[in-house]
């Protein structure tokens, strides 16, 4: 059967009857004549409409009629609201947010989760403007300024999108890089972290701190900081103990690799002359115990960290502690994060030289290329550096104090908003420059525990001279480990609840602090004596 073309007067007929029933049912901008509206007219409703659509998505093709595709827009977006709500409200506390940022598999879908919220935002956005131009006569200079509306749109959703995208995959690769995704065998006590209260049962953890400089133009590795944070897990109170990298002759648990090497202390390898631990020749101080287990694999078959693991058996030997965990931070990531939290403010009892010190190739001096001077300073990173190691006109028991300044000024001073904006070049610098054995699955069971040593007590026991009891040539490792112990005991026993007192003047009661006394019983303060064999608070030494 043959069809037969209409007549062009049907077609305007039928035309004409579809331009009217959108007339009696479209959107305003469809209700009018062909030829009735000037040009521009419709702009202002365009423009609020494209911004509300953005805001409310859906509600923008409902104005320009596609009811049923914005009905189901604007009823997945209340959807994907309240299911947004529920999750914060559900994870919304600190120790949920922490386990999520540890969680790999969950920061993956979170970031291809936003990356596809944005580009169904963005299609949206642009959809809806689309659908209001049908409606719109616009001039030249309106269509510009439409067009540079939109792209504003787009970018003020895609950017932010791009950016929380970035974030989460950086975060996740520098976790799957810094932590194991399985427990090492060498560690010591294990937190439950899907338990309400991880540290449950574990009264104690020490972590074993190292900062080494290893690196461009180093032969080896040489911890030159080494200290082991002993931590209260219920209170968060923690001593620091800072081993002298001068220190000879350490110890090695009976049974260790360690102690099968060098059975009577870390000395003389194996007979030969007093000038071979390490790679450069040096003394045998503590420092080389790292490079000369590397240059002796066979007593650590199987090991692939001798070093490691023989300066961790070291710091068991001499502190009498064992060794939990460990972390290594070299000294270009400390740099890198001082100067990302814009430095930190230091007490500078004396003027640190920049430089100086011996050249262990030559035997001569080097140059002194500056100064630190005495008073409050704020340093960036590489003046805090200098500050931290240099040697020049000071002992070792004077330079491990000024470490563990840093550390405290550090602890109590990071702020974390200007570690997020920072935190891209900081994920970069911390896989270069940080290793440590803490399991992945334990991130935020020690996310929790640190919150805590953030506000507890934190002192420090220098192995100086008054604790090993002599030299650092021949240390009295007996009385270093009853000093040791002494110093925890001091660090977990209650502290004195002051005595509330009535003022003979007004009859009030008044409740001195535990460091002062009341205000009319104060004396001239005195010079107090510090006993340098006892634990001391971070506060008073900095």
């Amino acid at each position: 059967m043959t069809q037969v073309a209409a007549s062009p007067r049907r077609v305007r007929r039928e035309v004409d009857a579809r331009h009217q029933r959108a007339v009696r049912t479209g959107p305003p901008l469809a209700r009018r004549g062909r030829h009735a509206t000037p040009v521009g007219q419709g702009f202002g409703y365009l423009v609020g409409w494209t911004i509300l659509g953005t805001m409310v998505p859906g509600s923008g093709l409902v104005a320009a009629g596609r009811r049923m595709l914005g009905g189901l827009i604007i009823t997945g977006t209340v959807v994907l609201g309240a299911a947004a709500a529920a999750f914060v409200l559900v994870n919304g506390n600190q120790k949920a947010v922490i386990r999520l940022g540890s969680d790999t598999d969950f920061l993956l879908v979170a970031a291809v989760s936003v990356t596809t919220l944005g580009l169904v935002w963005a299609l949206v956005v642009l959809g809806t403007h689309g659908a209001l131009r049908r409606g719109a006569e616009l001039s030249g200079g309106q269509k510009v300024l439409a067009f540079g509306l939109v792209l504003a749109l787009v970018g003020a959703i895609g950017i932010p999108t791009a950016e929380a995208t970035r974030y989460t995959l950086i975060h996740r690769d520098l976790v799957m890089t810094i932590f194991s995704d399985e427990d090492d065998p060498t560690t010591g006590v294990k937190p439950q972290a899907e338990k309400p209260n991880p540290w449950a049962g574990i009264p104690r953890v020490n972590v074993m701190l190292l900062g080494g400089d290893d690196g461009a133009g180093r032969v080896g590795t040489r911890p030159d900081t080494v200290i082991l944070a002993s931590v209260d897990t219920r209170t968060g109170n923690t001593v620091l103990f800072n081993i002298p990298r001068n220190l000879e002759k350490a110890p090695f648990p009976p049974g260790t690799q360690g102690h099968a090497a060098w059975p009577d202390g870390f000395g003389p390898t194996f007979g030969g002359p007093q000038y071979n631990c390490g790679q450069s020749g040096e003394l045998c101080f503590f420092n080389a115990i790292w490079a000369t287990a590397e240059a002796n694999r066979q007593y650590f078959p199987g090991v692939r960290n001798p070093g490691l693991l023989a300066t961790k058996q070291a710091v068991e030997g001499v502190l009498g502690l064992k060794v939990d965990y460990y972390g290594k931070l070299n000294l270009a990531g400390f740099e890198d994060f001082v100067d990302a939290i814009g430095g930190v403010t230091l007490n500078v009892k004396r003027d640190i030289p920049i430089g100086g010190g011996t050249n262990q190739l030559t035997g001569g001096k080097n140059p002194i290329h500056g100064w630190i001077r005495t008073g409050r300073r704020h340093l960036n990173g590489k003046y805090a550096l200098w500050f931290a190691r240099s040697r020049e006109g000071s002992d070792n028991w004077e330079r491990m104090q000024r470490q563990q300044c840093v550390i405290g000024a550090l602890t109590r001073q990071a702020d974390p908003l200007k570690v997020a904006r920072a935190y891209p070049r900081l994920a970069v610098s911390a896989k270069k420059n940080i290793s440590t054995n803490i399991p992945r699955q334990q991130i935020d069971a020690w996310v929790e525990l640190a919150l805590k040593v953030k506000d507890a007590e934190v002192t420090s026991l220098t192995l100086n001279k008054a604790v090993i009891g002599g030299d650092a040539a021949n240390p009295d490792f007996y009385r270093i480990q009853l000093l040791v112990r002494r110093a925890i005991r001091a660090s977990t026993a209650p502290k004195p609840t002051p005595t509330p007192t009535v003022d003979p003047v007004t009859g009030a009661t008044v409740t001195p602090s535990p460091t002062s006394s009341p205000r009319r019983t104060q004396r001239p303060t005195t010079t107090r004596t510090v006993d340098p064999s006892r634990a001391q608070s971070i506060t008073d030494i900095c």
